[in-house]
């Protein structure tokens, strides 16, 4: 999986997750004001929207968190998994929310 692949899933879940981000040219460099509950929120969709296990490592929250450090903590876990089919990046669409049950 490409860095921009990464980088554009994750701005999609900091949206959807109510960040905005002012500066797009620097987007990495961009310090992202949460607090710890924002925070697990946001892990447990990343584990989600990516298919993968965040490394326990990446899971205390420091005081300034950029978006870079999601961009590595994803990089990280998914080559951990050994397994880029496994952490590939779903489509944008929300079609994939509707899941069946049959």
């Amino acid at each position: 999986m490409q860095r921009n692949e990464i980088e554009e899933g994750l701005l999609k879940l900091l949206g959807e997750n109510g960040f905005e981000l002012q500066n797009e040219d620097q987007k990495e460099d961009v310090l992202l004001d949460m607090d710890s509950l924002q925070f697990i929120s946001l892990i447990a969709d990343i584990e989600e929207f990516f298919g993968i296990v965040i490394p326990d490592e990446f899971l205390i929250q420091s005081e300034q968190v950029y978006l870079f450090n999601f961009v590595e903590m994803v990089e990280k876990a998914i080559e951990e998994s050994g397994d880029e089919k496994q952490a590939a990046l779903p489509e944008m669409s929300d079609e994939n929310n509707n899941v069946s049950d049959s």
